[in-house]
């Protein structure tokens, strides 16, 4: 899975579309063992002597048996059960059929190419009696799109996975299928995998314990991202499945009565919209991310408590404070930034966690496969995290991660988005806190290959391919990182739209002052507006410099403003209050909201006044205007509908630490008003 080694793409090939369901395989059987009266339909005409013969002749006979006469006549059994399937209506006979088409394939993966000489041999055949057949209907794919419509869960799947073979086939034979077969493939998938009512994101792999009655009886999300893993393993599909998903995200209709949500995503909560595949799996992952039980790799954290990327040269003060504080809990991960709120915001952390999650380890692996596939091309690999926010997801499932392979994916994943596309991904990575955790594992491997155990797990150490990964991440981000002023590392945090209190400029004032107004202006060093609900760049101009207009505006003239917005770190602040479910990146941004407001008042506060007084030199002239000085920060907030998203976080978040920021923000909001 090496994504260091970028030249060589090492992916298995057989069998092309494997599907691992013990649902699936148990149902099979069944049907499998059912007798059907062929004699009956043969009787209404349905089937005609000859085909009821060859019916006989394989239906629940011995499988050497079967083996023989398909090596004898397996195109004329191909263009018998294709035409079957074509004017069949029955579901049990339908059931049959797909049961010996894929005992037919099971047995032989090459006997794929049969369907295709049986589908030009009847092509051929209609030409000579002067039939021209709408290419719509032609075989083998017409028989087999059709059954997707089917009401009945085994016929859907069956046809689904039948159809993903068909396409896969070695050679240029896919080629011949008609412009609507894999896009309808793919919007099977997604419903599969978001479930089939839509109203919750990926709801069919969500519920699959609690909810027996989900599509294939829970089981359909899973076989759906196998099926579309079949596809991604042909380098061909990737673009297509990519442009697919392109597409729909594209004609996701605007709601103006929400809050700003990602342009991506808009959550299609529309009558008749389902989420898009990609997207589905995004929704897994966000549930996936917390490993059983609500744990986390804490090991890592204690380990690397005094490694943290953002303490900085000149942070030191602030980050040796944290780092007692980190040795006194126990944790490295969620201290705060001062020891009265350090112990409120570890309680908060572990209020947030959830319960075990729904997503079990092998249907995350299976997930992030797919994502590992689309990494391989570089096109995709510089899009991934600027559409779907990858790249912290991808992080937090390394960190959690319970399982070796679930690791090892995440690894691969990581380096391939680093190598395909640096500069698309190095940012987040590093926004992510990555690089402290890869260092650690590169030191734990280093350890132990020193110590002669090679080929150790997951517990211990890694093999050769995950290793060089990991050196290969280390290596990289260091130099990147090496390369960062505070504010640049401030960005990356911001642009991996994941924020923590383990970066101390958070709460430091001398960042503040000296960054405060770059908050408000534009910057290439943010991915360009896809996250951000960002439209045609530069139409509000700079918005917001010209009096205190809409700071009471709500709904629609808010999200407006902000979607017209450049692209600037405040616009991203605000965007992650209205798109992040996590608790602690919206306390954090709520904080740096109020810094900006703090520190572009005239003056500051008061607080700011009297330390840049004792700061100035006597006689000085006592205050000094803090950076920006115009209030400019208060009416951008005000202008793009920040005020009101942070009174609602007040009012009404679960989380106490949330409510505090947002009071403490309101609070400055409100007395620099009345300034």
């Amino acid at each position: 899975m090496s994504g260091a080694n970028k030249n060589e793409e090492r992916i298995p090939t057989p069998p092309p579309v494997p599907v691992d369901s013990a649902w699936l395989d148990s149902l099979t059987s069944r049907i499998r063992s059912r007798p059907i009266p062929w004699e009956g339909y043969a009787r209404a005409d349905l089937v005609s002597q000859d085909e009821l013969k060859m019916i006989r002749s394989v239906d629940a006979k011995d499988g050497k048996e079967v083996d023989k006469i398909l090596q004898e006549k397996g195109e004329q059994y191909a263009i018998l059960y294709l035409r079957l399937l074509s004017k069949l209506s029955r579901t049990d006979t339908l059931q049959q059929v797909l049961v010996l088409i894929a005992d037919m394939l099971e047995a032989n993966q090459d006997r794929i190419a049969l369907f295709f000489k049986a589908a030009k041999s009847v092509n051929e055949m209609e030409k000579e009696v002067g039939q021209q057949t709408d290419k719509k209907q032609a075989w083998p794919w017409a028989p087999v799109v059709r059954l997707l419509d089917v009401n009945d869960d085994f016929v859907q799947i069956r046809a689904a996975h039948f159809l993903a073979t068909l396409l896969v086939a070695p050679g240029s034979t896919a080629s011949s299928a008609p412009s609507h077969v894999l896009p309808r493939l793919l919007s099977f998938l997604a419903t599969s995998i978001n479930g089939s009512s839509g109203s919750t994101p990926a709801s069919a792999a969500l519920q699959t314990e609690q909810s027996p009655s989900t599509f294939a009886d829970g089981n359909g999300a899973d076989i759906a991202i196998q099926l579309l893993e079949g596809l991604l393993k042909s380098r061909s599909f990737r673009r297509a499945v990519w442009d697919d998903e392109m597409k729909k995200q594209a004609t996701v209709p605007q709601s103006a009565s929400k809050d700003i949500k990602d342009d991506d995503d808009q959550e299609q909560q529309h009558a008749g919209q389902t989420p898009g595949l990609l997207r589905g799996l995004v929704y897994i992952l966000q549930n996936a991310v917390v490993a059983p039980g609500g744990t986390q790799d804490r090991r890592e954290q204690e380990e690397n408590g005094n490694k943290k990327p953002n303490n900085r040269e000149g942070q030191s003060e602030n980050g040796n404070r944290q780092e007692q504080q980190q040795s006194s809990s126990g944790s490295g991960s969620g201290s705060g930034p001062s020891s009265s709120s350090s112990s409120s915001q570890q309680q908060q952390q572990q209020q947030q966690r959830p319960p075990s999650s729904a997503v079990s380890a092998q249907l995350q692996y299976r997930v992030l496969l797919n994502f590992w596939l689309l990494s391989f091309s570089p096109s995709i690999a510089s899009e991934l995290n600027r559409k779907f926010s990858l790249v912290p997801l991808l992080v937090d499932a390394l960190r959690g991660a319970v399982k070796e392979k679930v690791m090892r994916v995440c690894v691969a994943t990581l380096a391939n988005l680093l190598a395909k596309a640096p500069d698309a991904n190095a940012s987040s990575m590093l926004g992510s806190g990555l690089l402290p955790h890869v260092e650690h594992m590169a030191d734990k491997y280093r350890r132990i290959d020193s110590g002669g155990s090679a080929g150790a797990t997951q517990s211990g150490g890694g093999d050769e391919e995950v290793c060089e990964d990991v050196e290969y991440l280390a290596k990289e981000l260091r130099e990147r990182w090496n390369g960062m002023s505070n504010f640049d590392a401030y960005l990356s945090e911001l642009e991996s739209g994941k924020l923590t209190w383990n970066n101390p400029a958070h709460e430091l004032e001398d960042f503040w002052r000296e960054n405060a107004q770059r908050m408000l202006e534009k910057t290439d060093k943010l991915t360009a507006g896809e996250q951000d609900g960002e439209q045609e760049e530069g139409k509000g101009g700079e918005g917001g410099e010209g009096g205190e207009g809409g700071e009471e505006g709500e709904g629609d003239d808010d999200n407006a403003a902000l979607r017209r917005a450049p692209n600037t770190p405040l616009k991203r602040l605000l965007v992650l209050l209205s798109t992040s479910q996590d608790a602690t990146t919206l306390a954090v941004a709520c904080n740096d909201l109020g810094k900006i407001v703090q520190f572009t008042d005239v003056g500051g506060t008061a607080d700011s006044a009297n330390k840049q007084q004792q700061q100035s030199q006597p006689g000085g002239g006592g205050e000094k205007k803090a950076a920006g000085g115009t209030g400019a920060g208060r009416k951008r907030i005000n202008e793009y509908g920040g005020k009101v998203a942070i009174m609602r976080l007040m009012g009404g978040h679960d989380d106490a630490e949330v409510r505090y920021r947002a009071l403490q923000t309101v609070g400055r909001l409100m007395s620099a008003s009345w300034r």
